[in-house]
C-alpha cells in the first residue's frame, strides 16, 4: 500500500477503533466512509453498509433516500409512502482494493457484480449486508412513482491505492458499462469515479475538515448590535458565485450537509412556488429582479469573517432559504453573471439563537415535532450531560448538530448523533436490539416509542449509559476479546448485556431508580472491566448457541424475547 494512504488509514482506524480488522478490511471501511458520508446527513454504521468475506464482488453497498442510509425494507417503503413525488433516491456500490495497480480483470468482475445487483431481481446475494441492501433497492424500484425523475441515481466507486492513468482499456469498460445500465433504464444517472490514491485522500479530507467556504459580494453592510449575535450582515452576491463556492463542495458535488437543519422540507422543482423560481431564473427579463422577488437566504456560522466585499463562512448552515438555494443549484447552468441573491449572514456561537433561528425559519413549511428533536431541552440536557464528563476515555461526545466535532480531533467511534443514541438507548432501554439493528426511522416515526425514548421526563444518565456500553464494545471488538462474527448481533447484545448486570425488571426511564440501575452498568463497564468482557463473551455464546441465525430473524422482536424468557 502506497505510503500515504498507509497513514490515512491508520488515522482513520485509531477513530473508528478498528484495529482487530486485516488491512483489506479496514481499507474497504475506509472507502465507504469516503464515498458514503458526503452523502448523507445523518450518522450510520460502517457495519450495516460493509460485505462480509461471502459478498458477491461489492464491497461496499447502501440505498441513500433523502440523504439518509436505509437499512429496511420497510423504512424504505414507510418515507417513500408519505405522498410527495420527489424524494431523492440513490444506490451506491464500491469496491476497494489495495493493490497499488489496477486491474482489467478486477474492474471487470467489479462490473458483473454491479450488474447482477442492478438487474437480476431473481436471486438474491449470498452475503447478509449485499442481500438487505438489494431487498431495499428493489422495494425502491417498486416505489419508483414516488422518487424524483421515477428513477433512482447510481453512484460507482472503484477504488485502489495507485495512481489512475485512465488506461484506455479501463476507459472503454467503464463506458460500456454506463451504456448497459442506461439502456436496462432503471436509473436517473450513472456516476462512475476510480478513485486513486489522490482521490481517496481528497475524500478523506472532506469528511474529516470543517467546511469552509468563500464569496466575493456586490455589496454588504453591517447589521446593528444583536443579542446573542457576535455579528450580522445583509448581503448581496452573484448567484452563480453562491453556488460554486458555497453549496457545490471540492468535486462539484452539492455540500448536502448544509442543509441538515431543514434538508427534508425541500419540495422539488415542480413544487409550484419552485417551479416559479426556477422560471425567475431562467427569464432574460425577470433574472435581474431576483434580489427583490424572492426572500433570500438566512446563513448562520459560529466563524465569519468579512474583508471588503468578501466574505468566509467556517461550517456554516443554511436555516433559510433551503428551496431557493436547490433550485439555484438545479438551474446553475442558467444563471447569469448579473443575477444576484440576498444573504442575511449571522456569526453566532449561541445554541439559544441558534434554536431560536432554526424553529423560525422552518416555521412556514409544516414540520413534525420530532424532526426538531435536537432543538428540544431534552437533547440540551443530554449534551450538557455527556460534556460534564472529564477529557478521559470515558469522555463521550453528544453530536446534536451535524458536524459539530469534525477537525477537533475528536475520534469518530465517540461520537454520538442523534440516531445513534437512539439506536443504542433501543437496545439498552427498551429491549428493542431489532429497531436499532434495522428499523432506526421506527424510533422516531412511531409515538409510543419515541414519547418513551426521549420523554421530557427521563434521567440524562441512560443516554450516556447507552453509549458508554456501546462505545466500551468497540473498544472489545478492536482489541479482538470478541469474536468479530458478534457483530451482527451487537445490537441484541447490548440489550440481553443491560439486564445481566442491572437485573431485572427495569425502571421506568422517569423513575429516580433508573439512575442506580444505570450506574450499575457504568460502574461494571468502567470499573470492571474484565467482569464486562466475560459478560460480553457470555452473551455472545447466548446467541451462538442459538444456531445459525437469518437476517429475517435478526430482524424480528422475537428473537431477543425468546432469549429474554430463557433468562427467567
Amino acid at each position: 500500500m502506497h505510503r500515504i494512504v498507509a497513514a490515512l488509514l491508520r488515522d482513520f482506524v485509531d477513530s473508528y477503533q478498528l484495529q482487530e480488522m486485516d488491512e483489506a478490511d479496514q481499507f474497504e471501511r475506509l472507502v465507504n466512509h469516503c464515498v458514503v458520508t458526503p452523502e448523507v446527513v445523518e450518522s450510520y454504521d460502517l457495519a450495516d453498509i460493509t460485505t462480509t468475506t461471502g459478498d458477491d464482488g461489492l464491497d461496499g453497498v447502501a440505498v441513500i433516500i433523502d440523504q439518509e442510509v436505509m437499512l429496511s425494507r420497510e423504512d424504505c417503503e414507510e418515507i417513500l409512502a408519505d405522498g410527495r413525488r420527489n424524494h431523492d433516491a440513490k444506490v451506491i456500490l464500491v469496491q476497494a482494493k489495495t493493490s497499488e495497480n489496477i486491474d482489467l480483470g478486477e474492474i471487470l468482475k467489479f462490473h458483473a457484480a454491479i450488474e447482477r445487483f442492478c438487474h437480476n431481481f431473481r436471486d438474491a446475494p449470498k452475503d447478509a449486508i449485499e442481500a438487505n441492501a438489494k431487498d431495499v433497492y428493489m422495494a425502491a424500484v417498486d416505489k419508483a412513482g414516488s422518487i424524483r425523475d421515477g428513477k433512482l441515481g447510481l453512484v460507482i466507486r472503484f477504488s485502489y491505492t495507485g495512481r489512475y492513468l485512465a488506461p484506455e482499456e479501463v476507459e472503454r469498460a467503464k463506458t460500456e458499462l454506463i451504456a448497459r445500465l442506461v439502456d436496462e433504464g432503471y436509473f436517473s444517472s450513472v456516476d462512475y469515479e476510480i478513485l486513486d490514491r489522490e482521490g481517496i485522500g481528497r475524500a478523506f479530507q472532506m469528511t474529516a475538515a470543517p467546511i469552509e467556504a468563500r464569496v466575493d459580494a456586490f455589496s454588504v453592510a453591517a447589521l446593528p448590535n444583536i443579542a446573542g449575535v457576535e455579528e450580522a450582515y445583509l448581503a448581496v452576491v452573484p448567484a452563480k458565485k453562491f453556488v460554486d463556492n458555497m453549496l457545490s463542495d471540492e468535486t462539484g458535488r452539492l455540500r448536502m450537509h448544509v442543509f441538515e437543519e431543514n434538508v427534508r422540507a425541500f419540495l422539488g422543482p415542480d413544487n409550484p412556488v419552485n417551479s416559479a423560481i426556477g422560471e425567475t431564473i431562467r427569464s432574460d427579463e425577470s433574472h435581474s429582479r431576483f434580489p427583490v422577488l424572492n426572500n433570500g437566504i438566512t446563513i448562520v456560522s459560529p466563524d465569519v469573517r468579512v474583508q471588503g466585499l468578501s466574505i468566509t463562512f467556517v461550517d456554516f448552515q443554511i436555516v433559510n432559504g433551503c428551496q431557493t438555494s436547490n433550485v439555484l443549484w438545479i438551474n446553475k447552468d442558467n444563471l447569469s453573471d448579473d443575477m444576484m441573491v440576498s444573504l442575511k449572514v449571522i456569526e453566532t456561537d449561541s445554541e439559544d439563537v441558534f434554536t431560536d433561528l432554526v424553529r423560525a425559519t422552518n416555521s412556514q413549511t409544516k414540520i413534525d415535532d420530532d424532526q426538531f428533536l435536537s432543538l428540544q431541552p431534552v437533547a440540551r440536557r443530554i449534551e450538557t450531560y455527556f460534556n460534564s464528563f472529564t477529557e478521559d476515555e470515558n469522555r463521550l461526545y453528544f453530536e446534536r448538530r451535524d458536524r459539530q466535532y469534525v477537525g477537533q480531533g475528536v475520534p469518530g467511534v465517540k461520537v454520538f448523533d442523534l440516531k445513534i443514541l437512539a439506536r443504542c438507548v433501543s437496545a439498552v432501554y427498551l429491549d428493542r436490539p431489532d429497531l436499532s439493528y434495522r428499523f432506526p426511522r421506527k424510533i422516531f416515526s412511531d409515538r409510543s416509542i419515541s414519547s418513551t425514548a426521549f420523554s421530557e421526563e427521563n434521567r440524562e444518565i441512560i443516554y450516556y449509559t447507552s453509549c458508554l456500553v456501546y462505545y466500551r464494545m468497540a473498544m472489545l471488538f478492536s482489541n479482538k476479546q470478541i469474536p468479530p462474527e458478534a457483530r451482527r448481533f451487537k445490537w441484541h447484545i447490548m440489550s440481553l448485556l443491560s439486564h445481566r448486570i442491572a437485573g431485572s425488571p427495569r425502571p421506568a426511564l422517569r423513575n429516580r431508580k433508573i439512575e442506580q440501575w444505570s450506574q450499575k452498568i457504568i460502574d461494571m463497564v468502567i470499573d470492571k472491566p474484565r467482569e464486562f468482557k466475560a459478560l460480553v463473551l457470555a452473551c455472545c455464546e447466548t446467541y451462538r448457541d442459538l444456531g445459525e441465525v437469518s437476517e429475517d430473524r435478526l430482524k424480528r422482536q422475537s428473537i431477543y424475547e425468546q432469549v429474554l424468557r430463557a433468562e427467567g
